[in-house]
Formats: C-alpha cells, sequence, structure tokens
C-alpha cells in the first residue's frame, strides 16, 4: 500500500517505512513485484549471488526443460544445417575470402606481433578483430583448409541461433514465439555471407 492515490509515483511525500521519496518505494516494489512474477529473473537476476557461469547455463537449461523446447532445438538445428551443409566443402569465395584468410598475412601467422596487428587496425573494410583472430586459430590447427573455415562458422552459427531461441523463450515465455524469431534468425539470407 504505498502507491495509492495520495502517494502517486513523483509525489515528494516520503514512505513512513523507509524515509525514502514515495515515488522510489512504488518503484521499488513495481519492480519486486515483476520479479517475483517472473521466474527468471526471481531465480537468476536477484543479488548476482551464483557465480557467471550459472547465468550463462540458465539460456541452455531453459532450452532442455520440457520436450516441446527440445524439439524446437533439433528443429533449429536441422534449419541452421540444411541450407549450408550442402556447402561446407565449398572453396573459398574469391569475393572478399583472399582479402580477409589465405591473402592476409595477420591471419596466417599467430603470434603476439600479428594480435597487436589485428586489434589496432581495421582489416580492409571494417573493424573485426575477433573474426581475424578466429581465422588465425582456425589457420594454425588446419592450414588453409576452407572446409574447416565453412564448418566453425556453421557450427557458430548454430550456437547462435541456439542462443537467440534461449533468450526469447527465456523472455517471451511462448516457445513458439522463440522458435519462429529464431528460425527466421537461423534461415535468413543475410546470414549466407557470415557462414560461407
Amino acid at each position: 500500500g504505498h502507491c495509492g492515490p495520495a502517494n502517486r509515483p513523483g509525489s515528494l511525500l516520503l514512505s513512513p517505512m523507509r524515509n525514502k521519496p514515495v515515488s522510489d518505494v512504488c518503484l521499488e516494489h513495481l519492480v519486486k513485484n515483476i520479479i517475483q512474477k517472473n521466474d527468471f529473473l526471481n531465480n537468476h537476476c536477484l543479488g548476482f549471488q551464483k557465480p557467471w557461469s550459472a547465468y550463462c547455463g540458465h539460456v541452455f537449461s531453459a532450452l532442455v526443460q520440457s520436450r516441446g523446447t527440445l524439439l524446437a532445438c533439433v528443429l533449429l538445428v536441422f534449419l541452421c544445417l540444411a541450407p549450408f551443409l550442402v556447402h561446407i566443402g565449398n572453396e573459398f569465395v574469391t569475393l572478399d575470402d583472399g582479402l580477409l584468410i589465405y591473402r592476409n598475412p595477420a591471419v596466417q601467422e599467430l603470434s603476439f606481433r600479428s594480435l597487436k596487428h589485428i586489434f589496432s587496425t581495421y582489416d580492409p573494410e571494417l573493424y573485426v578483430p575477433l573474426t581475424l583472430l578466429s581465422y588465425q586459430v582456425e589457420h594454425a590447427i588446419f592450414g588453409l583448409n576452407p572446409t574447416a573455415f565453412h564448418f566453425t562458422n556453421l557450427l557458430l552459427h548454430t550456437i547462435n541461433a541456439l542462443l537467440v531461441f534461449g533468450v526469447l523463450l527465456s523472455l517471451a515465455r511462448s516457445t513458439i514465439t522463440a522458435l519462429i524469431v529464431a528460425a527466421l534468425f537461423a534461415v535468413h539470407p543475410i546470414q549466407t555471407e557470415a557462414v560461407l
């Protein structure tokens, strides 16, 4: 009861309980009600008492809460793999892969000097140091094998689609809504450049 008509948010009255402006008490009361009614916020966001791994793991634990959710995840993995898996054995694309990967000296060496270079300069068009770092690691492990680069991109795309689904499932609390949006993310044509 401190948020009645006489004590509307914005009022300059002080709450008798906490000696805070009533607007702060009303806002605090509203936030507590929202958190108590939302299991995700109630269990995982109050006080940050759990380690960060628990917060990151919540998205994946939300994915396997029910058979319907697990089925949605399987469908999403299929939607990610179906359009791109047939192209995984393709060669590098001549549009920009040469500039970014197989003719890029910064990618072909994994050293302090090359790390400094990728984090302090632009690729020919964009500042993408994490992308170039992943290319460096792939080159160090697999050499200039285009299948390995395509497979890694497809794996990252699939994980991202599952993360989109998990976050939306936590927020929307609707498997269908989360699946539709994540499916659009998974198969949208704009993903082609990033995956292949």
